[in-house]
């Protein structure tokens, strides 16, 4: 064969090879990807499997089987007993179902047999297992219990439903407490599980049984109460008005009233039994007890007449006492024993005047239809008669009219009137609890973000390609982390909290958001606000929460807000807010997918009309993530022509793996090999360098005769300039090293870069006032704020309190620069694996030819005395150069017959490292001896002359 053959044939063959190990790796990929659902599969499989064997077990199969071993099976001994068992498994069915019947815990183990299914369920679906877990835990207790407390009964059907354990734990608690203490233990016991599995939490559904039961004893106490005292007074009425000579006078009076009108003066009034026994009627009273009295005293001492009228509504009956000056003939000749009659009329309050006019009203414009029939309406044209034709009424009669009465003024919650009817609030059993309403959050439009054109051509024509939102992960599914229950348990205990300090709620709306709920409580117009934020704490112990806030009030609402942490908070993805219409088809030049806020509400903003950001949280807080949030929302959104970014990372492992966009996104220094900063003395360079290019950047925006980047770009298309975003992940340590050398450009760049498109983003975990110093404060309007330690620190980041109630990972409140008063977002959730995977992406495409080079800073001093880079001072020694300042330094030691470095720090104004190596040139030189400890250097020449002859030497 040739060689050329036998080298193609050897090609072909490590090619299949090849192809075979990729496809094989391929699998085993596929295989361990899909290890957790094909494990889950078997596991419901199985339990399907176990189910099926424990509901056709019979006890009849055990007399089969019993003789008959495993290895026995497939012998004619097995086939012949497998022929003859019932359950529908064969032979292993039947020996399982007997095995956990009789010997676990009887019919009972198929709820085991359920939660071993749910197990599969949960790994098939790749859920957490902390629910599985939860599951088996009252799996396993509620089958234990119902085994042991049939193990307590004696029916025929008690051993294949308790198993062995059950019987053993029955015979055991009946041996030790008896047969009775064993069902009281049992029993509570399968309570305590109940409530645990349906509220979690014993202590709350006592509080809910005792508050319904104390509510409801309370509500029937006093309706049957109001019952009993108004039949009480209605039947003492009845009996005094038959008992007395003014019923026949009255009946008269009728007879009299069919072919004459009668006058409200020439009526006979009712007798004062029946005055009394009305008055006793749970009614609102016009007047007042001494006012009733008096006025009854008057009406007995002048005989004056008495008017009685019915008010338009059954719903309303007030008893006002009316008198007139017109005397009537007294009825002590027909009834001795009785004074004067007292006047009655029943009108509402806003009818009372002093009139002697007929005021009496019709009884058929007064009561309901279905009363018309009970009265005539000629017979009720006086007060008289309308006594009369009530005392002519049955028992039963009266009954239904005082329940329909009561009935209505204990009827319509939601009636206005009646919430401000006196009578109503004077009969509730209890205080009235405004409803909760319950705002829904607006519907987000879910959008695909790789639907927009995922390829662009650049400048320098090659084509950049998008990442795919596939790279995130998938968020969870959508789940109400707070049930009815959980918002109405939350409801009860601040109403009642409040009720003790005597605040009263007249609305309450609550927003569910991922990781608080707000309560909206719209206080009595008599209630201060300072009062319900003077309760904060208090308000927490009630809730039995961390982290509660109050917003007093809420910014362009009458209402005071509460934000109570949810039971179960949950996680905001990146992917959910990158897939929305909200970010798809944004109109911003730099959107930030912040997070969501309480209602659910996806958050963007625009970095460009921040213009800068700074950002503070303790330790764990979500300070990084946030800065992964902004950086993966450029990313998505940005191509490399259109944004550029500057890393700062003292702390060298938050920014890491943004090194593999170095070739696309990361801006170049000239004199700097490393382009994410993490040494402080070259981060001072950086932010000249950026500093410097700032100043070029308005130059050119001089000539253009623009006013921003943006007109800037769109004049100039080809020569257009990217957006420049420097990112500093942590300014305290920057601050301690290089202290004023690091906020003088900070402050002038968030003074005057907004308009050329650079844009900060300053990050630290102390915030305190020498770290966000005035002048970086003043400068940066657009705040984050994580959780924090103290108040203080709140105040330093926010100027206001807030953030030290916060929650931790990702709860944040963000101040933005149009707004007085922060809102409150869960920050999204970017984790370390999707970053690695987004840049790894970015890094397999080509990048431009050349990358974005920022120009070298002045090397000039300040007038301070002090460089304006930090570490310049190394470059005299680089070059193996005598320093600048050598020979004055040298003439100064002399001089003072001195060589300290503090001595040439005070005199020359320099820094410690520029005079310690200026120190060392004039020990090198024989100028001064070798160090000895903390005592200054020896000088080794006397004389000035003696030193410029050395110097002449050295020249």
């Amino acid at each position: 064969m040739p060689t050329s053959e036998r080298e193609s044939s050897s090609v072909s063959q490590s090619k299949s090879k090849r192809k075979a190990k990729q496809a094989k790796l391929a699998f085993l990929s596929a295989l361990s990807a899909r290890q957790s659902e094909l494990l889950g599969a078997a596991l419901m499989l199985l339990s399907l499997l176990l189910l099926i064997a424990l509901v056709a077990y019979s006890p009849d199969d055990d007399s089969v089987i019993e003789n008959v071993s495993l290895f026995e099976i497939f012998t004619e001994v097995g086939r012949l007993a497998a022929s003859k068992v019932r359950n529908p498994l064969g032979f292993l069915g039947a020996k399982l179902s007997g095995a956990l019947v009789c010997t676990v815990l009887g019919y009972p183990t198929a709820i085991l047999v359920l939660a071993v299914g749910f197990w599969g369920w949960s790994l098939f679906r790749r859920r957490a297992p902390d629910k599985a877990l939860t599951v088996t835990i009252y799996a396993v207790l509620f089958s234990t219990l119902l085994a042991s407390l049939f193990g307590l009964t004696h029916f025929s059907f008690s051993q294949v439903m308790s198993g062995a354990i059950g019987r053993f734990i029955a015979t055991v608690l009946s041996t030790s407490v008896g047969t009775f203490g064993a069902w009281v233990i049992l029993l509570a016991l399968l309570g305590i599980t109940l409530v645990l599995c349906i509220d979690l939490d014993l202590q709350k559904t006592t509080d809910r049984l005792l508050y319904l039961f104390r509510n409801k004893a309370s509500e029937a106490q006093m309706r049957f109460k109001e019952w009993h005292k108004a039949r009480a007074a209605m039947r003492q009425a009845q009996q005094a008005a038959e008992s007395s000579e003014a019923g026949a006078e009255c009946d008269r009076a009728a007879s009299t009233a069919e072919s004459s009108p009668i006058t409200d003066t020439e009526a006979p009034a009712p007798t004062p039994h029946l005055s009394d026994a009305l008055s006793q009627l749970s009614v609102p009273m016009s007047t007042s007890s001494a006012q009733f009295a008096s006025e009854t005293a008057a009406s007995t001492e002048h005989t004056s007449a008495a008017s009685v009228a019915l008010p338009s509504s059954t719903s309303d009956l007030p008893l006002i006492v009316k008198n007139t000056s017109e005397p009537m003939p007294s009825l002590s000749e027909t009834s001795p024993q009785h004074s004067a009659p007292t006047a009655l009329s029943l009108e509402p309050p806003v009818l009372r005047e002093e009139s002697c006019a007929d005021t009496s009203l019709p009884l058929g414009d007064i009561l309901r239809e279905s009363d018309k029939e009970a009265f005539e309406a000629s017979a009720v044209k006086t007060s008289t008669n309308w006594a009369t034709a009530l005392l002519t009424q049955s028992d039963d009669s009266i009954d239904d009219i005082l329940q329909d009465y009561l009935g209505q003024k204990r009827g319509s919650l939601a009636s206005p009137n009646d919430a401000t009817d006196p009578a109503f609030t004077h009969h509730s059993a209890a205080p009235l609890e405004p409803e909760i309403t319950l705002i829904q959050a607006p519907e987000e439009v879910p959008a695909n973000l790789d639907d927009r054109p995922l390829e662009v051509e650049t400048k320098e024509k090659f084509t950049y390609q998008f990442p795919s939102i596939d790279l995130l992960l998938d968020p969870e599914p959508e789940q109400d982390p707070v049930s009815l229950e959980e918002l109405e348990e939350h409801k009860r205990r601040l109403l009642e909290k409040l009720r003790i300090y005597k605040i009263e709620i007249t609305r309450i709306e609550a927003t569910v958001g991922p990781r608080v709920t707000l309560f909206e409580l719209e206080l009595a117009p008599d209630v201060k606000v300072s009062r319900i934020v003077a309760l904060q704490d208090d308000l927490a112990m009630a809730m039995a929460a961390r982290g509660i806030r109050i917003i007093a009030p809420i910014p362009g609402k009458n209402a005071v807000g509460v934000e109570i942490p949810n039971h179960k908070p949950r996680i905001v993805r990146i992917k959910s807010l990158l897939n929305s219409e909200k970010f798809k088809h944004s109109k911003f030049k730099l959107p930030i997918a912040l997070g969501k806020t309480i209602a659910n509400e996806i958050f963007i903003d625009d970095l460009c009309k921040m213009p800068h950001l700074l950002v503070a949280g303790a330790t764990g807080s979500g300070k990084s993530v946030g800065i992964n949030t902004l950086l993966t929302s450029l990313l998505y959104f940005c191509s490399p022509e259109q944004v550029k970014f500057l890393l700062i990372d003292p702390k060298r492992v938050e920014l890491f793996p943004y090194q593999c966009l170095k070739d696309h996104f990361l801006v170049k220094f000239q004199d700097l090999e490393e382009q994410i900063i993490t040494d402080t003395s070259k981060a001072v360079y950086a932010l000249k360098s950026v500093e410097k290019e700032m100043d070029n950047r308005y130059e050119r925006l001089a000539k253009a005769g623009v006013r921003n980047l943006q007109a800037y770009n769109e004049k100039f298309p080809q020569e257009a300039l990217p957006f420049i975003v420097v990112v500093i992940d942590e300014l305290a340590d920057m601050m301690i090293t290089a202290g004023r050398e690091v906020e003088e450009p900070i402050a002038r760049l968030a003074q005057l870069a907004r308009a050329v498109g650079i844009h900060l983003v300053v990050a630290t975990q102390r915030p305190s006032v020498d770290v966000i110093t005035g002048v970086i404060k003043a400068n940066f309007p657009a705040r984050i704020a994580y959780q924090v330690a103290s108040k203080v620190d709140s105040r330093t980041i926010l100027d206001t309190v807030g953030a030290e109630q916060l929650l931790g990972n990702g709860d944040m409140l963000y101040l933005p620069a149009s707004q007085p008063k922060p809102i409150r977002l869960q920050n999204a959730l970017v984790t370390t694996e999707e970053v690695e995977a987004l840049t790894a992406f970015i890094a397999s495409q080509k990048g431009p030819s050349m990358a974005y080079l920022l120009p070298a800073p002045d090397m000039k001093a300040s007038g301070n005395g002090k460089s304006q880079v930090g570490w310049d001072d190394d470059d005299e020694e680089s070059t193996g150069e005598l320093d600048k300042m050598f020979a004055e330094a040298a003439r100064l030691v002399v001089r003072h017959q001195q060589g300290s470095v503090s001595l040439l720090q005070r005199r020359l104004k320099l820094g410690f490292g520029r005079a310690a190596r200026i120190m060392d040139q004039l020990e090198q030189y024989g100028i001064v001896g070798p160090p000895d400890g903390s005592k200054p250097r020896q000088v080794l020449i006397q004389s000035e002359a003696e030193l410029d002859a050395r110097l002449e030497k050295l020249a």
